[in-house]
């Protein structure tokens, strides 16, 4: 989950973790911690930095190492660890704009990450990929009616990178609807799309084309083109599907998380350019459909796009993993310096008396915030 007031000091996270995990007193007007018994992974952003604090309650330490968890969630980030410990451990990841890392930029991937990781080791629920592909289908086939767009691309979360599950997924969106099922799926088939799906060790793609589109557009040149700016592989083509993947690259600063959305962006600007979807003269902002306009995937930390599509602004804060798209890169830095000029300028007025009562004040905050958190968590597991 997020933490809003640490701002991404490390040190004042650590607390908030203290505050979630310290027994609660049940006589209390206002319940706070009671979480110590559940493991947990919580971020706080700030203007220079992410910090991340990742804790193993001892019962479940046999089950999953602290140290193995961060350090993944670490690496695919380019952070650094600052402490290890069997229960609790620590570190962060430094902004840096010349690579477009940005802490509220990454929050929500590296919540998915670290959601994600929990999965392969059995200790977060799994869900049917199938199933998700089969909801999604309805969902686009109603958004593609509403806007008459005939093309979608959009990232899926539950093949966690997996090319053949990707595959079962856009068989799901494409299967034949039932109007007489409870719970509608697919039949999104005469929709061309490409769809995403990232993990540790690759983004996978698959592209569709149906036949009635493809004289107007070549599946396999579509995806070709895609891939090739971003330095991916074509795996299988075919006149409808093709498929392929992006190897992750710390070397070369390649993350599936991290190139997924601009990927997304390059697979719409193809069909632009084939005109395939009208142009935007009005404005250089380009349409989304968020989570907020497919209800029926709430649970599900992914984002919906239509092509073509645009860069959304930074996700608000969540306490569930939900994508977070990027915002404009010159815009950002603005905001971001404004923001650090801001802080020195306080910073410089105060006395160093007024300096640490002013930290002590945050940190009772902090710690009140994790309090409160701590008790939504233990009723969320408890549920």
């Amino acid at each position: 989950t997020a933490m809003d007031l640490p701002e991404g000091d490390l040190d004042l996270l650590v607390e908030s973790m203290k505050a979630m995990n310290a027994k609660s007193d049940p006589a209390e007007e206002e319940r706070k911690g009671g979480s110590g018994h559940i493991g947990k992974m919580i971020f706080s952003a700030g203007v220079e930095q992410l910090a991340v604090v990742a804790y193993v309650p001892e019962d479940k330490q046999e089950q999953l190492s602290c140290e193995e968890w961060l350090k993944t969630v670490l690496g695919a980030f380019g952070g650094e660890v600052a402490a290890t410990a069997k229960d609790v451990c620590t570190g962060v990841v430094k902004t840096n704009s010349d690579k477009g890392v940005f802490p509220l930029k990454i929050r929500e991937p590296m919540i998915l990450e670290a959601n994600n990781f929990l999965r392969k080791k059995g200790l977060f629920p799994e869900d049917d990929s199938d199933e998700e592909g089969g909801k999604r289908g309805v969902e686009i086939e109603g958004a593609a009616d509403m806007g008459g767009l005939q093309f979608f691309c959009t990232a899926m979360d539950l093949p966690d990178g997996d090319l053949d599950l990707l595959a079962e997924s856009m068989k799901a969106m494409n299967a034949k609807s039932d109007p007489a099922e409870e719970e509608r799926k697919g039949g999104s088939g005469h929709i061309g799309k490409m769809i995403f799906s990232a993990g540790v060790e690759q983004l996978a793609v698959v592209a569709y084309v149906p036949e009635d589109k493809q004289e107007q557009l070549s599946c396999e040149e579509w995806l070709k083109t895609v891939l090739g700016a971003f330095g991916g592989e074509v795996a299988a083509t075919a006149k409808d599907v093709c498929t392929g993947m992006v190897k992750a690259d710390s070397d070369k600063g390649v993350f599936p998380l991290k190139i997924r959305e601009p990927m997304i962006l390059e697979a719409n600007n193809f069909l632009r350019k084939k005109g395939l979807f009208p142009e935007d003269d009005d404005s250089e902002d380009e349409m989304v459909f968020g989570d907020d306009d497919f209800p029926s995937v709430d649970a599900a930390p992914e984002q919906t796009t239509p092509c073509p599509a645009e860069e959304p602004a930074p996700a608000a804060e969540v306490s569930t993993p939900e994508k977070e798209s990027a915002p404009k890169k010159d815009s950002k830095k603005k905001e971001e310096g404004g923001k650090k000029d801001k802080k020195q300028e306080v910073e410089k007025e105060l006395t160093p008396e007024e300096l640490e009562k002013a930290r002590k004040d945050k940190l009772k905050k902090v710690i009140k915030e994790g309090g409160k958190r701590g008790v939504e968590i233990e009723g969320a597991a408890d549920m």
